[in-house]
């Protein structure tokens, strides 16, 4: 349904702005008039609404007139569409303001209900114009850095593929070699170690290669799917899928869930505590505990996993969530890893619709927070 045109007349002169409210009258618009008498006012009335068209005396007194065309068209005075009125003797100013933008300029003794409706309807509609125009100006601004980011993300993780992945592979067919050279005659405890050392770079390039899956997926336009999540069996799930792990480091995995239950989808959930859980694990030494916990509320569920690690610093913490300073450090046991499990957790939690949150100390532990919607 049309909406009245809104005009926004600038004009000092009481008897210039009758002219206008007669010509306005005897036109076939529709449409509703605000009048200011001076420039201070009548930008503050700008700023604060939204204007169709702005009527701008072409000779107000005291003022900088293209400063206020300025900023009457800026963003912060509403982006207006401005017509210069102009007297018999201001034309030269008016050819200034339009060059200064505005979009027309009309005489007074030219403003006629026709002309002036005919002026109206024209500012309006390039208005208009200029506002779509803007916005998707908006639009391809934002999706331009959305691919800079992303082909910087590949750039780095094709840098991760050509680094980290040769690394283990190169100890694989090292040690997998020797392993077959010496499996006839060799010394048990050389064996063993040999195999164990096989072992370990075929489970780093593994990982490697899990998350760098993961994170293919997720830039596969695929879109989650929220259900309903008993977080009792997210946790059940985990612990079980780790508990080995923990024993065989000596460290106590310990959950609470209560009867919490959130709103998200239930893999990628799962995926982000395995996560959590795992590097917790890694950065705590034997005798050390981590506590998974969950604490309901109204709109949010709030999964803890703390650990009595290591902990992190200042600096470690600014820089965790950003690829560009990815880095790994190894666990209290040696451990190595791609340092790309965390990245995926805030990847993975945003795309499920939740955040997540970190606080840490040097040598006094960390706690992950995963923020779900509640179901």
């Amino acid at each position: 349904m049309p909406t009245a045109t809104r005009i926004l007349l600038i004009d000092d002169a009481e008897p210039d702005r009758a002219e206008i409210r007669r010509a306005l009258a005897g036109s076939t618009l529709d449409y509703a008039l605000i009048e200011r008498a001076d420039a201070s006012s009548g930008l503050m009335a700008a700023v604060l609404d939204n204007f169709d068209c702005v009527l701008l005396d072409g000779g107000l007194p005291g003022v900088d007139l293209p400063d206020i065309l300025a900023r009457l068209a800026s963003a912060d005075g509403g982006s207006q569409a401005i017509i210069v009125l102009s007297g018999d003797g201001e034309a030269d100013d008016a050819l200034a303001l339009l060059r200064a933008g505005a979009l027309d300029s009309i005489s007074r003794r030219d403003a006629n209900p026709h002309n002036l409706a005919r002026a109206i309807r024209y500012a309006k509609a390039r208005r208009g114009f200029v506002v779509e125009l803007q916005a998707a100006r908006q639009d391809a601004e934002a999706n331009s850095r959305a691919l800079d980011r992303l082909n910087r993300q590949t750039t780095l993780i094709l840098s991760i593929l050509a680094h980290d992945l040769r690394n283990p592979f190169q100890v694989l067919l090292g040690m997998s070699r020797m392993l077959a050279e010496s499996a006839g005659a060799g010394d048990p405890a050389v064996l063993a170690r040999r195999a164990a050392g096989v072992y370990e770079a075929a489970d780093q390039a593994h990982g490697l290669m899990e998350s760098l899956f993961a994170w293919a997926n997720l830039h596969m336009d695929a879109r989650a799917e929220p259900a309903p999540i008993e977080v009792s069996a997210l946790f059940d799930d985990c612990v079980s899928a780790l508990r080995e792990r923990a024993e065989a480091k000596g460290v106590r995995i310990a959950a609470h869930s209560g009867d919490a239950c959130a709103l998200a989808q239930e893999d990628a959930a799962a995926s982000i505590l395995r996560n959590l859980v795992a590097n917790a694990l890694k950065f705590t030494a034997a005798g050390g505990t981590v506590a998974l916990s969950a604490q309901s509320g109204a709109e949010r569920v709030v999964l803890a996993v703390a650990d009595t690690g290591v902990g992190m610093s200042e600096a470690q913490i600014a820089g965790l969530f950003h690829l560009e300073s990815r880095s790994s450090s190894a666990g209290t046991a040696g451990e190595r890893g791609a340092g790309l499990g965390l990245l995926l957790c805030r990847e993975l939690a945003e795309w499920i619709g939740g955040s997540l949150e970190v606080e840490s100390r040097l040598n006094h532990g960390t706690t992950f927070r995963l923020i779900l919607p509640a179901a």
